[in-house]
């Protein structure tokens, strides 16, 4: 079984990575699906806030390097919409 720890710690360890301006890093997150992944995690009620909100981060740093490259590249209405649950529950 993963724990919540790990969890978070794998989420951090992507956070970093999406956060390089080495374009071949990205590409290769790309590549092997990171963003549908956070997506993923954002859309799984089941897991905590926090590791939404890293997933969120991730996402941000990689639709900021992506996006570049593909202007078409969009992000989903769910991950959008829980971007603005974030913004509107913040103290």
């Amino acid at each position: 079984m993963v724990t919540a720890t790990t969890v978070l710690s794998v989420l951090i360890t992507i956070l970093n990575l999406s956060s390089t301006d080495d374009m071949d890093i990205i590409n290769g997150m790309e590549f092997l699906g990171f963003f549908t992944a956070m997506e993923n995690i954002i859309a799984n009620d089941d897991l905590a806030l926090v590791a939404k909100s890293v997933s969120l981060l991730a996402i941000s740093n990689l639709y900021t390097h992506i996006s570049k490259v593909s202007p078409d590249f969009r992000v989903s209405g769910s991950t959008i919409n829980f971007a603005l649950f974030i913004l509107n529950e913040w103290p």
